[in-house]
This record gives C-alpha cells, structure tokens and sequence, in this order.
C-alpha cells in the first residue's frame, strides 16, 4: 500500500475516533485492512502527537482538545468571571479565575493571579452553583 493512501487512512481515522469512540474491527472493516494494521495506524497517530486513547479492549477514541483562548478571549472571561463573583462569592469562582489565568501570557498571567488573590471565598451558597450546573448537563 502506498504511503498517501496511508496518510489518507490515518487522516480518516483521526477524525472518526474524535467523532466517537470504535472499535478495531470496526475499523478494520471500513479500512478493508487487517486488525493488526489498525492497531499499527493507531500507534502512528499516537507518535504524531494525537491522543490516542485505549478506553477498553479494542476500543479507542481521541478527546479533541478545544482550540487555545487568544489572551483577549481569556482576560474577557476573566471580567466576565469576576463579575460573577461579586454576585455569588464560592471557591468554584475563585478556582475557575486562577485556572483562567494560566493560559495567559507570563506577565497578564501573575498580575491576573495577583487579582485573584484578594478574593477571599466568603459565605456564598455552592449550592447553587452546582444545582445550576447539574441541571444544565441534564437538560
């Protein structure tokens, strides 16, 4: 088999296993190719930096990372997170600010960090928060 038809296969199927996690055989079949050249494509993307992961036996998947936040996107979250505290003051708010300004560059990182460290977790109900939460993941 040529080396573009290959390259072609691993493109296809990188992009399968981010649709949705299958199985070997499945793969296999689609391909027309053997089992064990499915596990050897699998292996291939996982030297090129994708991951690949086994999630049970003969089953694979690759978690699509979300695109990285340009440093504008992420300080406007940051506002918009800080805001938010102000109306419901829990560690939840807190944590997701500090994890926010890690993704920034060095210097807006540690005077976003510094900001953050003035908010003290005060008496806001989590409660709330995680109700909130939960019912938009069960909707």
């Amino acid at each position: 088999m040529g080396q573009e038809a290959k390259s072609a296969r691993l493109l296809v199927l990188a992009d399968l296993l981010k649709l949705r996690p299958c199985r070997v055989t499945e793969l296999a079949r689609r391909f027309g190719v053997s089992e064990r050249t499915v596990e050897r494509d699998l292996e291939a993307l996982r030297e090129l930096g994708y991951p690949v992961e086994r999630l049970r036996r003969g089953v694979y998947g690759i978690r699509d990372l979300p695109p990285p936040l340009h440093p504008v996107e992420a300080l406007a979250l940051f506002a918009a997170g800080r805001l938010i505290y102000h109306q419901a003051p829990t560690r939840q708010y807190r944590t997701a600010l500090e994890k926010l300004a890690r993704v920034l560059p060095l210097p807006l990182r540690e005077l976003l960090l510094k900001s953050a460290e003035g908010l003290e977790s005060r008496s806001g109900d989590s409660r709330t928060l995680e109700l909130v939460a939960r019912a938009l993941l069960e909707r």
